[in-house]
């Protein structure tokens, strides 16, 4: 496997790519805010869920670039990469009989990731994962108004 590809797969990219959404994130809504004295949780959630469509689209472009046009053996790689750490989980973790491993194993094997209705399958995967993520940042993203603002007018 190549060395540069494989770190896609290391448990340090998934915060890596949650950082720079959420940067995303309180960046927009930081600017939006600064033009409403109060942006409640809708308006925030709408926004976060408006970025989080942008972003997944952009980075799921990603996908169909790399596997077609810079380099079509990354297929190959990703299914070997997507097996061992499979059968790691299977076997290590959750236990599994021979034969559902080597069920899944094959199932990975036979997977088509190059193909239209899986892109469409990763794109709202990933939609889904990061709205769930949304939901929770618009609590704390949400502009509330000044309670003592009747003051200054």
């Amino acid at each position: 496997l190549t060395h540069p590809w494989a770190f896609v797969f290391r448990p340090a990219y998934s915060p890596l790519s949650f950082v720079l959404i959420a940067f995303a994130w309180i960046s927009a809504i930081r600017v939006e805010q600064q033009n409403h004295e109060t942006f409640n949780y809708g308006k925030t959630l709408e926004g976060l869920l408006i970025m989080t469509g942008i972003i997944v689209f952009i980075s799921s472009l990603a996908d169909p670039l790399l596997y077609n046009l810079i380099d079509p053996s990354l297929i190959e790689q990703t299914k070997a990469i997507s097996m061992e750490k499979m059968e790691m989980m299977l076997t290590q973790q959750l236990k599994v009989s021979d034969e559902l491993r080597d069920l899944q194993m094959e199932e990975i094997k036979n997977l088509n990731i190059n193909g239209v209705g899986f892109y469409l399958q990763t794109y709202f995967v990933r939609i889904l994962m990061n709205a769930l993520l949304a939901l929770i940042f618009a609590i704390f993203l949400k502009k509330k108004a000044d309670k003592n603002a009747w003051l200054n007018q």
